[in-house]
């Protein structure tokens, strides 16, 4: 009040350079209101309201902003964070470029499009930008570790380690730079090196998931190096501190080192389980509230192996609470919980609705947590969620103050609270929001490709969770997952994806929960028993929504990246030209051969091929034989890049992968089979 408009600019800058947000966001508001074109004003509220979550009211406002004066820089820079988290890298780069044209000199702007460019899988512009950035300000140490990192993109990793070298003298106590200069010396294949400097980055921060995932494959690959065919569980922890060595994210570690042997795994997987239940709230002060579901399912992949058809035609049962496609899949991903509990119990819900917007408006274009590596914005639209109902005229919506205000009161009843808990809520909130009319007992989560720090907090949370894993005859369905990774000449997925396959064939969990492998061939060529017998082990009563394909009781007309989607035409979940496609040109025959023979004891015991054991015995010799040679995307990726073949031997993806393969090699020698393998279930779908 009697105040000119000038000094309440300043007034409000200094309540923001305090931290005073809610009072600098009032006076931004009433500057905003008396002065309409007060672009400072909208780009400083912008910044708070971004900050906050609300990245389509700081679109708005920074839209606003550009009109009164479109050559103000910083605006064109905030416009390209905001558009880069909502999803439209395009228009991101568009201005992140103008912010730069307008004021070449800032090197904020080189830095942000570096970023940019880093994300969207450009490591070569985006080290040129990192470069513009050091010139303009060498003292940059993000931009000095950022560089280093694009630069080990483009496996340049002696390069890499001189930038992570200078950040890690400038920032010592800067976790990050121990974890990338390790990822350097591993690149290199100083494998002795790179320890330590995952060691130090975990003593500075044991929660920083990364470094402890590497530490586990440098430590794997250098004891096979050193004992070619031993198999040790010993994870490299002499330099961490003592304290740490019973902390969950090691226990992991060890576990994972395991993964491809799990008769070994059964004591690391107790430990692991024990540790989550001392470090974690208890499951038991649970309360017993009314509306929550009382049992859970989880479903989950096989590659490419028809989840999203079945979680269509579980979808609507009046007694199972589902929610969307695979939006919520990335939930016990590491730091998400933390993320939405960052302000407490009082912000929860409003965080939950931010973080995860396209599960109340599918045409949100907002990412959401997910596998590593991998993109998921846009998600509602590549899931075929913008395009429901009888006419393909209906988006997915829910009323979000709907859910907000029902999730509140439920958490409002619970004295403590937890993720596992709190999903339940979720699910209880979404029903009541769309007004669904029967109690559902039973909660059906997709968390379809978790990895292992998902997977273990999953457990924890739902120890009596039952599970149900989508497969399909595996090397086809290995080739239909890879196909557009391979396109995208992405090494390190394309064997992450093969590895995800052969592992999930048997796990210690197989043993610890109900588990049940249902057959894709089974689901479109036998649906009325398929559908009868899992209604059985579901312990529901067969409902004629089983089948047709929806999602929240919409019609749904199915996965637009399937390449039997047809924009004109109606999808039938039950027609089965998928399972007649040719292979792809993924693998040669010596591929095939070797693929199939590691996956042999799962496709005898889910109906894919004979059981012939003397044959069996016989290719496992040759598999041995051939299990060093380049496949043909090996081979392919090689031509792409210029590569020599000995450049991506002595790469530690290769010898991670090739010593995978060994070991799954040696299991099958040793046992004839895999231990724990995945059973067939319900007993009336066994082959």
């Amino acid at each position: 009040h009697n105040v000119t408009i000038d000094e309440a600019f300043k007034i409000a800058t200094r309540h923001q350079h305090e931290g005073s947000l809610e009072k600098a966001e009032r006076v931004y508001r009433s500057i905003i209101e008396a002065e309409p074109k007060h672009y400072l004003a909208m780009h400083n509220l912008a910044m708070i309201v971004k900050d906050q979550g609300f990245k389509e009211k700081a679109l708005s406002l920074l839209l606003r902003a550009e009109n009164a004066n479109p050559d103000f820089a910083p605006v064109q820079n905030l416009l390209g964070g905001v558009f880069y988290e909502l999803g439209i890298p395009e228009n991101s780069q568009k201005a992140y470029l103008k912010a730069i044209k307008l004021d070449p000199d800032d090197p904020k702007f080189h830095l942000n499009l570096g970023n940019l460019y880093k994300a969207n899988g450009v490591p070569d512009l985006a080290v040129q930008k990192y470069r513009d950035t050091l010139k303009l300000n060498p003292n940059d140490m993000k931009a000095c570790l950022n560089l280093g990192a694009a630069l080990i993109d483009l496996w340049r990793p002696e390069e890499a380690l001189e930038c992570f070298t200078k950040v890690s003298i400038a920032e010592p106590d800067y976790p990050e730079a121990h974890y990338n200069m390790g990822n350097a010396y591993r690149d290199i294949g100083e494998y002795e090196k790179a320890i330590p400097c995952y060691q130090k980055a975990i003593d500075l921060n044991p929660d920083y998931q990364d470094p402890w995932t590497n530490l586990t494959n440098v430590t794997h690959i250098q004891e096979h190096l050193k004992s070619p065919g031993i198999h040790s569980n010993e994870l490299s922890i002499s330099g961490l501190k003592p304290e740490l060595v019973n902390h969950s994210n090691c226990l992991i570690s060890k576990h994972s080192l395991l993964a491809s042997r799990p008769q070994e795994a059964e004591e690391s997987y107790d430990e692991v389980m024990e540790a989550l239940t001392k470090d974690l709230p208890p499951i038991e002060s649970s309360p017993r509230l009314e509306g929550l579901t009382t049992q859970t399912i989880g479903l989950l992949h096989f590659g490419r192996s028809g989840t999203g058809l079945m979680h269509s035609l579980i979808d609507n049962h009046p007694e199972i609470s589902t929610l969307p496609s695979i939006f919520l899949s990335g939930y016990f991903n590491e730091g998400v919980w933390e993320q939405l509990i960052a302000e407490g119990r009082e912000k929860l819900v409003e965080h939950f609705t931010r973080l995860f917007a396209v599960l109340f408006d599918a045409t949100s274009p907002i990412p959401v947590p997910s596998t590593k590596n991998e993109n998921l914005t846009m998600i509602g639209l590549k899931e075929g969620m913008t395009y429901l109902g009888e006419n393909r005229d209906e988006v997915l919506k829910v009323d979000v103050e709907a859910f907000s205000a029902e999730a509140n009161r439920l958490l409002a009843l619970c004295e403590v609270i937890h993720a596992g808990l709190f999903l339940q809520i979720v699910h209880a909130a979404y029903e009541y929001a769309i007004g669904a009319e029967t109690k559902k007992d039973i909660m059906y989560f997709h968390i379809h490709n978790p990895d292992m720090y998902a997977q273990f907090h999953f457990a924890h949370y739902f120890p009596d969770a039952r599970q149900m894993i989508m497969v399909r005859s595996p090397v086809q369905c290995c080739e239909s997952w890879m196909k557009k990774i391979q396109d995208e000449m992405n090494y390190e997925k394309n064997i992450a994806r093969i590895q995800s396959m052969l592992s999930s064939l048997n796990r210690t969990l197989y043993n610890r929960q109900d588990v049940v492998g249902v057959r894709l061939e089974d689901v479109k060529e036998r649906p009325t028993e398929t559908m009868q017998a899992l209604c059985k082990w579901m312990g529901v009563e067969e409902s004629p929504t089983r089948y047709g394909m929806t999602a929240q009781g919409k019609k749904w007309w199915g996965d637009p990246s399937s390449p039997d989607y047809d924009q004109k035409k109606e999808m039938s979940p039950f027609d089965n030209t998928c399972l007649k496609r040719p292979a792809e040109s993924i693998f040669n025959e010596n591929d095939r051969f070797v693929l199939e023979t590691l996956f042999y004891p799962f496709s005898v015991k889910f109906g894919y091929r004979e059981e012939d054991p003397e044959t069996f015995k016989s290719d496992l010799k040759k598999t041995r034989s051939l299990i060093g040679n380049l496949f043909k995307f090996e081979n392919e990726f090689i031509d792409h890049k210029g590569f020599t073949a000995a450049q991506l031997q002595n790469r530690h993806e290769y010898l991670s992968f090739r010593i995978f393969l060994n070991d799954r090699l040696d299991v099958l020698e040793e046992f004839g089979t895999y231990p724990n393998l995945l059973r067939v279930r319900p007993k009336s779908l066994s082959v």
